[in-house]
């Protein structure tokens, strides 16, 4: 049996599989320390990054917003949401992220924009640390400060 047997002409049927749109399953962007990445993100837009993490291991990320407001939730690998991230800085500014992992896998952060009504705006994103989680009180605490450890944060001294 032929397909002109079936009444449809050879060209037509090319046409229906050339034409027809493919769907790709895509995930998460992967991110690697000292890696930046760089979009535009719209209203509406939500944008996923994937960092492997160990158990036990301390993450640091910055976004660094140009022109738009964002927020940042993380999720760990089951997909239980763990934290949401949102500096009072606006439009301009970083919005730093720190995370320790309890398990092993891939960590999402997905990226979108505050209000639903901002103009598209760009970002960068980049993972400034991905270490061991500290073992000793001065390297927990380190840790814990390591996002206001930067130029145009406040000083903190802990005694």
């Amino acid at each position: 049996m032929s397909f002109r047997s079936l009444g449809t002409p050879i060209p037509l049927l090319a046409c229906l599989f050339i034409a027809a749109p493919v769907f790709a399953q895509t995930g998460p962007t992967q991110l690697g320390v000292g890696e930046a990445v760089v979009r535009e993100i719209s209203a509406g837009e939500s944008h996923a990054f994937g960092v492997n993490m160990k158990t036990d291991q301390f993450l640091m990320a910055v976004v660094d917003q140009r022109g738009i407001d964002v927020t940042i939730t993380a999720y760990d690998p089951s997909g239980k949401r763990l934290e949401e991230f949102d500096s009072p800085n606006g439009t301009v500014g970083p919005e730093p992220i720190s995370l320790f992992s309890e398990y092993s896998g891939e960590y999402r952060l997905e990226v979108r924009p505050l209000d639903d009504e901002q103009e598209a705006g760009r970002y960068e994103i980049r993972v400034e640390r991905l270490e061991a989680a500290a073992t000793t009180p001065s390297g927990k605490i380190d840790q814990l400060v390591a996002t206001w450890d930067r130029p145009g944060s406040p000083g903190a001294a802990v005694a």
